[in-house]
C-alpha cells in the first residue's frame, strides 16, 4: 500500500468533522443547563450555611446580653453605634462587629452570598449581602427586631421574648442588591428579599432555622413584624 493510501485512510472527512462538532454542540447544550443548576444549588447552599452561622452568632449574642438583640447598623438614622451587629461604615473594622466574638471563626465571606455579584466591592456603600430586620420606632416603642439606639445614645432594647411565633418571623435577610444600602432591613422602606437562588432568597427566622422563600414573603407583615 502506498504512503498516500495510508494517509487517506486515517484522515477525517469534512462530513465526519461536522458530525463530531454537532455531537459536541449537542452535549454542551445538554450539560450547560445542568451545570448552571448545580451552580445555583451550590450558591444557595453556601448562602444558607452563611446565614445559619450568623443566626447562631445572634443567638449567642442575645444570651450574653440579657436576651437583647444588637443594633441594626443603620446608615444614618440610628447609626453607627458600637452595638451594631456588623461594622460596615467607612473607617470601621468589620472584625469589631458586635456578633464577631460569637462566631466560631471569623471570615468576612460569611457576610456575603456567593451569587451576590456586588458583594465585596469597596465601591459599594454596603459591600455585604445580609441585613437585619429592623422596624422604626413608633411613639417611643420599638417593634423590633433589632435594638434601637438613637444618636444621643438612648436605648430602645428589643428582647428575644418579645418575638411572637419566632419560627415565622424574619430575622436576617439575603437582600436584593437593588435595595440593600446598609445592614438594616426595613420592610416599610420597600427593602426586598433577593431572588438570586432560582427566583428565591434565603432568610434566617428568629428561631434560628433557615428557609428559601420567594421575595413576596418579605412583603407580608405577618412575617416581618416580630410582635404580631
Amino acid at each position: 500500500m502506498s504512503t498516500a493510501s495510508k494517509h487517506s485512510g486515517r484522515a477525517f472527512t469534512l462530513l465526519e468533522l461536522l458530525v463530531v462538532m454537532a455531537i459536541i454542540a449537542l452535549l454542551a447544550a445538554l450539560l450547560l443547563p445542568a451545570l448552571s443548576r448545580a451552580k445555583q444549588r451550590a450558591g444557595a447552599t453556601t448562602c444558607s450555611n452563611n446565614l445559619r452561622q450568623l443566626s447562631l452568632a445572634f443567638v449567642l449574642y442575645c444570651e450574653a446580653h440579657n436576651d437583647t438583640f444588637p443594633a441594626p447598623g443603620s446608615r444614618s438614622v440610628y447609626g453607627p453605634q458600637p452595638e451594631d451587629w456588623i461594622w460596615w461604615h467607612p473607617g470601621r473594622d468589620v472584625t469589631q462587629s458586635a456578633i464577631v466574638p460569637y462566631m466560631s471563626r471569623f471570615n468576612a465571606k460569611l457576610f456575603r452570598c456567593p451569587q451576590d455579584l456586588g458583594a465585596g466591592s469597596p465601591a459599594l456603600d454596603y459591600p455585604y449581602s445580609y441585613s437585619l430586620n429592623s422596624l422604626d420606632l413608633e411613639d417611643d416603642i420599638n417593634p423590633g427586631m433589632s435594638s434601637i439606639i438613637t444618636q444621643d445614645r438612648k436605648l430602645y432594647a428589643f428582647k428575644t421574648a418579645q418575638v411572637k411565633n419566632p419560627s415565622g418571623k424574619i430575622m436576617l435577610v439575603d437582600e436584593d442588591r437593588n435595595t440593600i444600602d446598609d445592614s438594616r432591613w426595613a420592610p416599610g422602606y420597600e427593602n426586598l428579599i433577593s431572588a438570586r437562588h432560582n427566583r428565591r432568597g434565603v432568610v434566617a427566622l428568629a428561631d434560628g432555622h433557615i428557609q428559601l422563600v420567594l421575595p413576596k414573603f418579605g412583603l407580608e407583615e405577618a412575617n416581618t413584624r416580630p410582635t404580631l
